[in-house]
């Protein structure tokens, strides 16, 4: 259960809030052009959604596998966040470019969001958010 404190001149309210929902959630964008060869940047954004009962998010690491060679998300890697904190409607967004190296026949390339971390009454939050993008002929 989360506590607020609000202050009304030297009147405090302190008001408690159930702890309910695991908002934590994250996406990926890629921008420019999509052929082999070509250069692109990967976006990745993690939030905690401001919802009625959303919980407080701790010891939040967040990483955005790149894709390889072979189009799987097992390439490069990209850090967004290590041991965050994140109240309701906090977030964070980090981008990278990255040259698409692909094999040849390589006709999708896919990226991969895994976000980890625990609510404040320690249970384990996981989510992942995959993105996979056509590779024009």
């Amino acid at each position: 259960m989360k506590t607020r404190v609000l202050l009304f001149g030297l009147l405090a309210l302190v008001i408690a809030t159930a702890c309910v929902a695991d908002t934590l959630v994250g996406t990926v964008s890629c921008s420019g052009p999509r052929g082999a060869g070509n250069v692109v940047k990967w976006t990745a954004w993690v939030v905690n959604l401001p919802w009625p009962g959303s919980c407080d998010v701790t010891n939040v690491d967040a990483t955005l596998y790149l894709p390889a060679a072979d189009g799987t998300p097992t390439g490069p890697t990209m850090i967004v966040d290590v041991g965050g904190y994140y109240v309701p409607g906090d977030s964070a967004k980090r981008s990278q470019t990255q040259k698409l190296t692909l094999n040849a026949g390589v006709t999708q390339a896919t990226a991969l969001l895994v976000i980890t971390g625990l609510t404040l009454d320690g249970s384990p939050v996981y989510y992942d958010a995959p993105l996979t993008i056509t590779i024009p002929n």
